[in-house]
């Protein structure tokens, strides 16, 4: 409350300053200096000062321009490689979403060389070349040793 009370106070004292001067200005009939008085003054003291302001007028012009087209790419530039990240996430979700009723409906996936000591249930001998292989669910077995211990080996579909 305080702090806007102040500002409110600093304003009006600025506002009733510049009352008192533009009245004293005006009373005395004293010249107000507009822009083309300002640019004759300092025609005066510089030689072609109209050229050089005309020049650094077109630069900045020009600057802003550049630089908010350059912004304007860039930014261009950071929606097109979000909107390509977010593509490739809903691609991978689509991915395994589609591959997971697959994983959660057969058994989960043993690598290829793991040992096992016993098989898991519903397993169908399967014959092949005079070496006998265990199908349980689409993962094939075969017996080994490990020291004096049987164990079932996992490995890759042999039909």
């Amino acid at each position: 409350m305080t702090r806007i009370l102040k500002f409110v106070m600093l304003a009006a004292a600025l506002i009733a300053m510049l009352a008192v001067d533009m009245s004293f200005v005006l009373e005395n009939n004293l010249p107000i200096p507009f822009k083309r008085d300002l640019h004759a003054q300092l025609e005066q003291l510089v030689p072609n000062a109209e050229a050089i302001l005309g020049v650094r007028r077109r630069t900045r012009r020009r600057t802003a321009v550049v630089v908010g087209s350059a912004a304007a790419a860039s930014t261009a530039a950071a929606q097109q490689q979000a909107y390509e990240a977010q593509q490739q996430a809903a691609a991978a979700q689509q991915q395994i979403a589609a591959q997971q009723p697959v994983a959660a409906s057969s058994q989960p996936i043993i690598p290829v060389g793991s040992a096992v000591k016993t098989l898991p249930g519903n397993c169908k001998a399967v014959p092949v070349n005079n070496t006998s292989y265990s199908d349980c669910g689409g993962v094939f077995y075969q017996q080994a040793y490990q020291g004096s211990n049987l164990v079932y080996v996992v490995v890759a579909k042999p039909i």
